[in-house]
C-alpha cells in the first residue's frame, strides 16, 4: 500500500518496469520520480497517494484536483465514462483532455478501500501528450499536492441567476447570509448564492448543484413550478421591504400570494439555508420528496400524463413516510413494508381521517400504472363525452384523459411536504 504522496508507475500492459527513484522533500506530497528511460517510450500511470476523511471531503478534494488542473493546463474536458471494478476496488472516471492536446490526454481512476473514500488517485498518459508536456508527471503531482493543502478551505464566491415561475408571478424580497430571493422589474425573480469554490467553472458547477433543490424547494411552497430564464441585464431590482413573512402555515389551495406576490414562512427560509449550507444532505429525504414533487408538478403544469404525474406525487410521499408499519415473509424472512398504508397514514396524520381514501385510491393508480402498465383513463380528450363501459375500470367507465388529473392530491402532498419541512426543524434528528 502507497504511503501518503507516493507515487507508482507501471506500464498498462502489465509488465514488469524498473522501480523509480522517490525523493521526498519536506512535505511527503510534494515528490520527485525520476522517470525510468525504460518508460518513455510506452504509456505510463502515476499513482498518487491521497488521504480524505469522508464521502464529502473525497469529492471536495477532487473538485480542487480538477481546479488545479484547469489552472496548469487551461483546459479540463472529459470523455466521462465511469466505470467501477468492485474487485479492484478502482473506480474509473473516463478519459480527460488536457490544455490544447485534443485528442490525447489521461484515462483517471481512484483507488479505495473504503467505498466513497479513495486513498489514491491514478493518471495514465494516452497519446504523444509528454510531446506537449514534457513535465506532465510533475504537473500532475502538484495539482494534486496543491489541491491537498488547500481543499478543506475553498473561497466564498457569489453566483445568482434568474429564474420564472409559471404563473408568472415573482417572489417577495428575502435575504440571508448565504442566499437571497429578489424580485426584479421584468417580473422574473433573481436567486443569489454563495458558494465555496475553486475557481469560476468549480462555482458554476457548485452554483447549480444548491440551486436545483432549492427550486424543487420553492415549487413545495408556492405549488409553482421555477425555471431558470435567460439573465435580462436591463433588469432592476425592485425596492421592497424584505423578509415579509407567509403567516398563513395552514393554507392549501392555490398558491400563497399576497398583495401580488409569493410568500413563504420564516422557517422554510431557514431550511433554504440548511441546503445552501450543505447542512443537509442532497439525498435527504426531504429533499427527494421536494424532486419528486417539482417532477409532477411540472408535468401537471406542461402535459395531461396524469398517470406518471400521479406516480411521481405518490412517490414524493413513499419518500418521507415513516417505515414503522411491517411485516415478515414467511418464506425469506425479511421485512416487508406496507407502503400503501404507510403513505395513507401520513397523509391522515396531517390532513384527517377523511383523507384517507385520496391516498389510497391514487396508490391503487401509482400500482396498476407501474405494475400492469393499466393507464386511468383511455379514452381521447374531446368537446363531447362519450360514455363506455369498461369493466377493469375502478368506477366501470372508460375514462376521458382530462379525468387523470390527479384532484387534490397535488395541494395534498406539497402541504405534507411543508408540514413534515416544519416538524423537521423543530427537531433535525427525525
Amino acid at each position: 500500500m502507497l504511503a501518503a504522496g507516493e507515487c507508482l508507475k507501471s506500464t498498462q500492459s502489465g509488465r514488469s518496469l524498473p522501480t523509480p527513484t522517490i525523493s521526498y522533500d519536506v512535505n511527503p506530497n510534494q515528490i520527485t520520480v525520476e522517470r525510468s528511460q525504460d518508460l518513455v517510450d510506452g504509456p505510463t500511470m502515476v499513482t498518487i497517494a491521497i488521504d480524505p476523511q469522508s464521502p464529502i471531503d473525497a469529492n471536495l478534494l477532487l473538485r480542487a484536483v480538477w481546479a488545479q488542473m484547469r489552472a496548469r493546463f487551461g483546459r479540463l474536458e472529459w470523455q466521462f465514462t465511469p466505470r467501477r471494478f468492485g474487485s479492484s476496488q478502482l473506480i474509473r472516471f473516463g478519459w480527460a483532455t488536457l490544455g490544447d492536446v485534443s485528442p490525447n490526454g489521461v484515462e483517471i481512476s481512484i483507488q479505495y478501500q473504503r467505498r466513497g473514500v479513495p486513498n489514491s488517485i491514478s493518471f495514465t498518459p494516452r497519446g504523444a501528450i509528454y510531446e506537449r508536456y514534457p513535465n506532465l508527471d510533475d504537473d500532475l503531482r502538484a495539482a494534486v499536492s496543491d489541491a491537498s493543502a488547500t481543499y478543506l478551505s475553498p473561497p466564498d464566491v457569489k453566483a445568482a441567476t434568474q429564474v420564472c415561475s409559471w404563473t408568472g408571478i415573482p417572489l417577495n424580497l428575502y435575504v440571508t447570509d448565504r442566499w437571497k430571493i429578489a424580485p426584479l422589474s421584468n417580473g422574473s425573480t433573481e436567486i443569489g448564492i454563495t458558494v465555496r469554490a475553486f475557481d469560476d467553472i468549480d462555482r458554476d458547477y457548485e452554483f447549480q448543484v444548491r440551486l436545483s433543490p432549492l427550486l424543487d424547494l420553492l415549487s413545495v411552497l408556492t405549488n409553482c413550478v421555477f425555471e431558470q430564464a435567460k439573465n435580462d441585464l436591463e433588469a432592476n431590482a425592485c425596492e421592497l421591504p424584505p423578509d415579509l413573512y407567509l403567516e398563513d402555515t395552514e393554507w392549501l389551495d392555490g398558491a400563497p400570494i399576497v398583495d401580488g406576490r409569493l410568500r413563504l414562512e420564516e422557517i422554510h427560509i431557514e431550511f433554504g439555508n440548511k441546503i445552501v449550507t450543505s447542512a443537509i444532505d442532497n439525498d435527504h429525504r426531504l429533499l427527494r420528496s421536494a424532486r419528486l414533487f417539482n417532477e409532477g408538478l411540472s408535468l401537471l403544469r406542461t402535459s395531461s400524463k396524469g398517470d406518471l404525474a400521479t406516480v411521481l406525487l405518490i412517490s414524493a410521499l413513499e419518500a418521507i413516510s415513516i417505515q414503522e408499519d411491517t411485516s415478515t415473509c414467511p418464506s425469506c424472512g425479511q421485512t416487508i413494508y406496507k407502503i400503501s398504508k404507510r403513505v395513507a397514514d401520513l397523509g391522515t396524520r396531517h390532513l384527517g381521517p377523511g383523507s384517507a381514501w385520496i391516498f389510497e385510491d391514487h396508490y391503487g393508480r401509482r400500482s396498476q400504472y407501474l405494475h400492469a402498465g393499466k393507464l386511468y383513463a383511455t379514452q381521447p380528450m374531446m368537446n363531447q363525452v362519450i360514455p363506455q363501459l369498461d369493466p377493469s375500470a375502478p368506477e366501470g367507465c372508460a375514462m376521458p384523459r382530462s379525468m387523470a388529473w390527479p384532484h387534490n392530491l397535488m395541494e395534498f402532498t406539497s402541504f405534507i411536504i411543508r408540514q413534515e419541512i416544519r416538524e423537521y426543524m423543530a427537531c433535525p434528528l427525525i
